[in-house]
């Protein structure tokens, strides 16, 4: 008989048990509440996401969620049947009021509902660009030559940016870009006149907001590299250590031409570099083949100069001027040498005297 109480008792308390727990599957959602942005509030990130709660659904059900967000309220329709109390609406608008409400689902057999109320929150006032920097620019350039100067910044707001460059000789730039989050602007310019100048560049965003110019650079214009040999009008003679030009005419230099005898199956190259360079290339190509050889050289400290192997033919000889950052800021071009090897068969021409007077 106790035995049979016992299974009574025990059968009650599982009932018991398992009637609160359908009551909790058939509840409803609470009603959406601490949202994130918190209602009413200013100044919020334009890459804010939505986030709020309504309660925790119980074992065997779950919860989704529909979300009403624009800037007019009552909000529009947006998304639905989102299993997460979160939402990514994307990049908002600066200085703008934003209008959410959010309806939770219970997807339990009689599929109730909550809706909360009306939130709003108004975004940040839209932000000038950072003040750029310009990165490795060259301080030293040559007279009449193309320079590239890089500028960086970043937005806020993650806006495209436009950006300004001053070339400190009364000329700036229009507005060139648009640029995407990251990228760096790289403008060029060319000064005409031996002088220093003052650069500096500014960036605005999408939204028109402008930033300050940056700290200048000072650039020195001047000739950063000059080739001195070879110079049109005269012929060379590298002759057993006898180097140098001999004789000059009008002739050869008219067409911008010079010629190199040599008894070397090549010819040295030099130039004379400013302190500002680091590298110097040395370029000789033959005019009528398009051949061409290039020597490198790092070590100003000896002087600046290449040797290359040549054949008899036309050639156009460049150096080219780099500073500390790679950056190219000269080049100084002989356009056309005759380089004739000069070679002499002492042995037969001995062997033919001696045999002629023998």
């Amino acid at each position: 008989m106790k035995t049979k109480h016992l299974g009574l008792i025990v059968s009650l308390s599982l009932f018991l048990t398992i009637i609160p727990s359908a009551g909790v599957l058939a509840g409803n959602p609470d009603v959406p509440n601490s949202p994130t942005p918190a209602d009413a509030s200013s100044a919020v990130s334009i890459f804010a996401d939505l986030q709020w709660t309504a309660g925790q659904a119980a074992p065997g059900d779950n919860y989704t969620y529909t979300v009403y967000f624009g800037t007019t309220s009552p909000p529009p329709l947006i998304i639905e049947n989102i299993t997460e109390a979160t939402y990514d609406p994307g990049t908002l608008e600066s200085s703008t009021t934003y209008y959410w409400q959010i309806t939770a689902w219970s997807q339990n057999q009689s599929n109730t509902t909550t809706t909360g109320p009306i939130w709003s929150f108004t975004t940040v006032v839209n932000q000038p660009p950072f003040t750029p920097r310009l990165v490795k620019s060259p301080l030293n350039a040559g007279i009449g030559f193309t320079l590239n100067f890089t500028a960086v910044s970043a937005d806020p707001e993650g806006d495209n940016l436009y950006f300004q460059w001053q070339w400190g000789d009364g000329r700036s730039t229009t507005w060139r870009g648009p640029y995407a989050y990251g990228d760096a602007a790289v403008c060029s310019n060319v000064w005409i006149h031996q002088g220093t100048y003052s650069v500096r560049a500014r960036a605005r965003d999408s939204s028109g907001a402008t930033s300050s110019w940056c700290a200048p650079i000072i650039v020195s214009v001047a000739p950063q590299i000059h080739l001195d040999c070879m110079k049109p009008g005269f012929m060379y003679f590298y002759l057993w250590g006898f180097d140098q030009a001999f004789g000059y005419t009008p002739v050869l230099d008219e067409y911008g031409m010079s010629v190199l005898f040599s008894t070397m199956a090549g010819a040295y190259v030099n130039a004379t570099v400013s302190a500002a360079v680091a590298r110097a290339d040395f370029t000789i190509e033959n005019v009528m083949t398009h051949d061409s050889a290039t020597v490198t050289d790092t070590n100003m400290s000896d002087g600046c100069d290449a040797y290359f192997d040549l054949n008899n033919g036309f050639y156009k000889t460049t150096a080219s001027a780099y500073d500390v950052n790679g950056n190219l800021i000269d080049k100084h071009t002989q356009n056309l040498t005759l380089f004739l090897l000069v070679t002499f068969k002492l042995k037969d021409r001995i062997y033919n005297l001696l045999h002629r007077h023998g």
